[in-house]
């Protein structure tokens, strides 16, 4: 049996290479051509790339980088190294691991001669204890981290600062403070290229316009992360940014929509290393199939959102499956229950500092009160949670609330009061455009004027009744229960594939036992085997998000049009105002000195704003990624407006068209581009169209 194991051993290294990326190929070969020192940055490489493949191997590649960078006198490397370790432990969510490594490296730094070092460990740290959930402890690491890497003018460190400031604070649910940090992070992120770092703030700020009911707006940024994950290969990241757009969907009450992300983001955690980013995917697959009545669905998602939780020592994460098992608790009015799980989620909570969480089970614990028909207190709990939202700027959340406020008060004869509340709720509601609250806050207020106001009750009811049709027909049932078999194939061929190797592997001991080391040739044959059945599922999982990704570069493509039609539109716009005030100013003069003002401010002024030109050039990094980088990397002498004809002419714009955006004459574009075709280096005979169609490309 040990010799069986032995060639087992010796056989896996010589196919384990084709499992791996080209980089990973490439990169191994580096290593014995490169010095001491350089070995450890390649084995640092290696670790990173080695991530979503395979953790022990990533592991490994990083004792190696500390066991390389330890025999030189170069701190810099050590300290990389072990932030690589770092990374690995995080990924397992192995936290205090993490933690432990870093404090030990840190305490060996001295703060005169390693200020970087010192900062770069600091902002790790302050991560970590942020995923701990011990923001006491991160906040003042991050702020000490953000003061050196100003004074060292290490903007890219300092982007990153911003977005773990602006987690810290979206976890305590401020997130108002939240946003302007991740947009701080953003538009720093937006200056350097970082296409990565993008895509991280685009999946934050699009996740936070989700808690405060924006969803258009988040699904906007949502979409642009994941094309730019996609470029990245960033399959773990891309499966929690879909998670993130399925959530959105359903706030809109988009549900198939909503599962197809889910699901699609699920299957590719299931089959990374990354089992700890499932959570989220199994919180929101719990509350969709809550919402579907599926309770016996519902409650295997969030026990399992709680087993993982208690594994890895998310406090979050258990307290959502408390507050979750509590709903399903309360739907059959076990009281009992349902109260001592909400009790559990709100301990944990305020123990965080969550206030939205804090929020959402001082919500529940009203409803257990307001299902026993003990109103007094159901009220009690309804003001608290409306209080904590109104902190967090949650809309959503204060619009459900109400709602209950309401009903408790009609409840309780109060009806003057109630209908003020109710009609708040609705108002909110209407703000956000949130189709399964406008769904349930429709019925109560149907519910409401049933007896007072019948005609009114009757006009509501039919408003409900349009909402409730419109997010739950027939046809998306039925792509529901599509993407949920498509979903189960998956995973019972994963089961098919496991029993197929254990099956196989049974047969080779076997077989082994028998004959002996001719037995090599056939664990060979079934590692290949097993190496095909693996690359078969991936192609499938691939397959399953290909459209949704397809999808995304059309929206995004869609987005750049409408953006770059409505500024030529408004161009048109302005510069016809302008013609009839000349017109106008010529004919009647006047002696109002204020009107005479305004007029000449519009006259002069510019069509294409600076708040314009950002926002068109955010879309069209989403587009054409990089080029804007490029462009100003190779041609570091052109102007602003030179880099705005150039782009402009990228997508196709005739001069016409080119001239009214940027608000000049037609005579002006054609200098503007003779001006740019010698500043690009071009002979007279070079087509200056080809050039820039081909620079993008």
């Amino acid at each position: 049996m040990q010799r069986w194991f032995l060639i087992i051993f010796l056989v896996l290294p010589v196919f384990s290479y084709s499992e791996k990326t080209e980089t990973i190929t490439s990169l191994l070969k580096k290593l014995n051509k490169n010095s001491e020192n350089n070995k450890s940055e390649v084995f640092i490489q290696l670790s990173e790339a080695s991530l979503n493949l395979d953790s022990i191997d990533a592991y490994n590649y990083a004792l190696q980088a500390i066991a390389s960078a330890q025999t030189n006198t170069s701190k810099s490397t050590l300290v990389k190294a072990y932030l690589q370790l770092s990374k690995v432990f995080e990924r397992q969510y192995q936290l205090d691991s993490a933690i432990n490594r870093l404090q030990a490296m840190w305490h060996q730094l001295n703060e005169n001669t390693h200020k970087e070092e010192l900062a770069l460990i600091e902002s790790k740290l302050c991560v970590l204890y942020s995923q701990k959930e011990d923001y006491k402890t991160a906040f003042p690491l991050c702020e000490s981290a953000l003061k050196k890497f100003k004074n060292l003018d290490k903007k890219k460190e300092v982007s990153y600062c911003y977005n773990t400031i602006g987690v810290i604070y979206n976890k305590q649910g401020d997130y108002s403070q939240s946003l302007d940090f991740y947009k701080k992070s953003y538009q720093l992120k937006l200056e350097l290229g970082d296409e990565k770092g993008m895509a991280n703030s685009e999946n934050n700020i699009g996740i936070t316009y989700i808690r405060i009911g924006l969803y258009e707006q988040a699904i906007d940024y949502l979409n642009k992360a994941i094309l730019s994950k996609q470029r990245l290969n960033d399959s773990v990241g891309m499966a929690t940014t879909l998670n993130n757009l399925g959530l959105a969907y359903y706030e809109q009450g988009n549900y198939a929509k909503a599962l197809k992300h889910y699901l699609a983001a699920t299957t590719i955690l299931e089959h990374s290393p990354f089992t700890v980013g499932l959570v989220d995917c199994y919180i929101n697959l719990g509350n969709f199939y809550k919402k579907q009545e599926k309770d016996d669905k519902a409650l295997t998602y969030h026990v399992k959102v709680l087993a993982l939780g208690k594994k890895y020592n998310i406090q979050a994460s258990i307290a959502y499956a408390y507050n979750n098992i509590g709903k399903l608790y309360l739907k059959v009015n076990t009281f009992d229950s349902a109260l001592v799980n909400f009790s559990q989620s709100l301990d944990i909570k305020e123990s965080l500092n969550d206030k939205h969480g804090s929020g959402v089970s001082n919500f529940n614990i009203g409803m257990v009160y307001f299902r026993k028909e003990q109103y007094d207190s159901a009220l009690i709990y309804f003001s608290r949670s409306i209080a904590l939202h109104k902190q967090t700027g949650n809309l959503h959340e204060q619009s459900s609330t109400l709602l209950y406020y309401g009903k408790t008060l009609a409840k309780q004869g109060k009806t003057s009061d109630a209908e003020e509340t109710l009609l708040k709720s609705i108002s909110l509601a209407e703000q956000i455009g949130s189709l399964p609250l406008l769904e349930e806050v429709y019925l109560g207020l149907s519910d409401f004027y049933q007896t007072k106001n019948p005609k009114k009750a009757l006009n509501y009811h039919k408003i409900y009744t349009d909402y409730k049709d419109s997010i739950f027909n027939l046809d998306k049932q039925r792509l529901i229960e599509q993407y949920q078999v498509k979903y189960d194939v998956l995973n019972q061929e994963k089961k098919l594939d496991d029993l197929k190797r254990e099956n196989n592997i049974k047969q080779s001991r076997i077989y082994f036992s028998v004959v002996g080391f001719g037995s090599i040739l056939i664990i060979a044959c079934l590692i290949i085997l097993l190496l095909l059945l693996k690359r078969r599922k991936e192609r499938t999982i691939y397959k399953l998000s290909s459209k949704i990704l397809n999808d995304q570069v059309r929206y995004q493509k869609n987005q750049l049009q409408i953006y770059t039609h409505n500024l030529l539109t408004k161009s048109k716009i302005i510069n016809e105002l302008k013609e009839q005030i000349k017109i106008l100013n010529l004919s009647q003069k006047t002696d109002d000195f204020d009107s005479e003002k305004k007029i000449g401010e519009l006259i002069t002024s510019k069509i294409l704003t600076d708040a314009d030109w950002h926002n068109f050039k955010v879309n069209f990094e989403s587009v054409y990624p990089g080029v804007i980088v490029k462009l100003r990397n190779n041609y570091p002498d052109l102007t602003e407006a030179e880099q705005r004809l150039f782009l402009l002419m990228l997508l196709k714009m005739d001069t016409k068209e080119i001239a009214t955006i940027l608000g000049i004459s037609i005579d002006s574009v054609r200098k503007s581009r003779y001006r740019l075709k010698k500043k690009l280096l071009l002979e007279s005979e070079d087509n200056l169209e080809d050039f820039i169609t081909s620079f993008s490309a």
